[in-house]
């Protein structure tokens, strides 16, 4: 049996910070993970639809309409984690909106809908800004 005698806590106890930087990372892993699972979704829903599978429409604009909302939940995210670096948290925003205008665009388009070029036009520059920056 040994004994711990320096001033440190025991290994079996982590410091408050430790396990909040665990559960973020944890949130952060599974929110990465639904945002895959959302984007093979989308794909499934593509496939279908071009082999004119009933239902593929809907598994394509729900797929669509889910990974949209998450891409906007990651905006307030970006601010709510990266608070020492504002820089960073805007960039997080702006690509977060400029994804989520890229999935409406594709949705609009692969859906026939009118008005799918405005929306193209106007992610197009978010996402080449994203990219210079």
């Amino acid at each position: 049996m040994t004994y711990n005698l320096s001033p440190h806590k025991p290994e079996g106890e982590r410091s408050l910070g430790a396990g909040a930087n665990a559960r973020i990372a944890s949130f952060i892993h599974s929110f990465t993970l639904v945002l895959y699972v959302g984007m093979l979704m989308v794909l499934v829903g593509l496939v279908m639809k071009y082999l004119a599978v009933t239902g593929g429409s809907f598994v394509f604009v729900f797929a669509v309409a889910v990974l949209s909302l998450f891409f906007l939940i990651q905006i307030g995210l970006s601010f709510f984690y990266v608070i020492a670096k504002v820089r960073l948290a805007l960039l997080g925003a702006l690509s977060s909106v400029a994804l989520v205008l890229g999935y409406l665009a594709l949705l609009f388009r692969f859906q026939n809908w009118f008005g799918w070029e405005i929306i193209y036009f106007i992610a197009l520059p978010l996402f080449l800004l994203i990219a210079f920056l």
